[in-house]
């Protein structure tokens, strides 16, 4: 009942889906969201966890396994199907058409690993990165004070 509580606020969860649609297939900034939508980000944080429980969004979470550098531990989002995304997210006369279906086909892809691996009762666990993927590193930093390095 405390999720339902949360989701009254009709317009500020419309701005959040909205919002959290640019962060489809991308590592997951809820300051960004929150300023977006211009909530707290505990609201955003909520409202996450609030897609999450209804089956709508997944979080991917970052490898960790052996890592020799300190990370930056912000998981991938993503929409559950490609389809909800691409009905969610906003767009404009400028959008470039790979900004849309880029991250459209990287969560059908995802859909697929998902499917694939509970069809075949594999048990794997699905993260972002890895020792040779791209996580982002916080040794380096720009003059903006993220970080921006890529490893």
């Amino acid at each position: 009942m405390q999720q339902a509580g949360l989701a009254r606020n009709l317009a500020a969860f419309s701005r959040f889906l909205e919002a959290a649609s640019f962060s489809q297939g991308s590592v997951l900034n809820m300051a960004a969201v929150a300023r977006d939508c211009g909530v707290r980000p505990k609201v955003v944080e909520d409202y996450f966890a609030i897609l999450e429980d209804l089956l709508i969004a997944v979080r991917l979470p970052v490898f960790t396994r052996r890592a020799k550098r300190r990370l930056v531990a912000h998981p991938k989002f993503y929409f559950f199907d490609a389809g909800v995304f691409r009905a969610i997210r906003p767009r404009g006369p400028l959008d470039v058409a790979e900004e849309v279906e880029g991250p459209a086909l990287e969560t059908l892809l995802l859909q697929q690993l998902r499917a694939l691996n509970d069809y075949r009762g594999l048990g794997y666990t699905l993260t972002t990165g890895g020792p040779a993927g791209a996580t982002r590193s916080t040794s380096y930093s720009t003059a903006s004070g993220a970080s921006s390095r890529w490893r």
